[in-house]
């Protein structure tokens, strides 16, 4: 009888201790994939905006050299609405897939190739106003925000146009 007692007695511990490292184990593992499955999706959402950023940069890239080009000769914006101007910004923005909008010097809005940006003013008459000091007062060449419209947010790429000579022919939104 004591030893069937103690026998029993064993038996408990052992599968006490048996419990015990296995929810370990469980909770080990559990806890290590809960960890890779979290890290996996932060890198894939991380790299997707790094994704989304360089095509962003590479659309306003695009714009600025097509635009540069066609402004090397001019002094002062206006010139731009004679020849086949806004036929090349609209080819410009077709062959982006997005719109682009052209400012004065000065911050107004002078033309676009949406016209409901005109139509609701969408945009305002004016540039933002964090975007305007960042590249007509301290001169960078890119400014990026992040916007939101009825519940979607975007991304708008700024930059300046220059002539040959330098000087600032307008600012562009992308």
């Amino acid at each position: 009888y004591l030893i069937a007692f103690r026998h029993h007695n064993k038996k408990p511990r052992l599968n006490t201790f048996a419990r015990r490292i296995s929810s370990t184990v469980i909770m080990t593992i559990t806890l290590s994939l809960a960890c890779v499955v979290t890290l996996s999706v932060r890198y894939v959402i991380d790299s997707n905006i790094e994704d989304s950023e360089k095509v962003e940069f590479e659309k306003i890239t695009t714009v600025q050299t097509i635009l540069e080009q066609r402004c090397k000769k001019i002094s002062s914006i206006n010139e731009l609405r004679k020849d086949n101007f806004i036929e090349k910004l609209e080819e410009a923005a077709m062959m982006t897939g997005c719109d682009i909008n052209l400012f004065t010097p000065q911050g107004k809005l002078f033309l676009s190739t949406s016209p409901m940006v005109f139509e609701d003013m969408r945009v305002g008459a004016r540039m933002d106003d964090e975007a305007f000091y960042n590249l007509y007062h301290l001169d960078h060449r890119f400014h990026q925000q992040r916007k939101s419209f009825e519940k979607r947010q975007y991304s708008v790429l700024y930059t300046p146009i220059y002539n040959r000579y330098g000087e600032k022919v307008c600012l562009v939104a992308v």
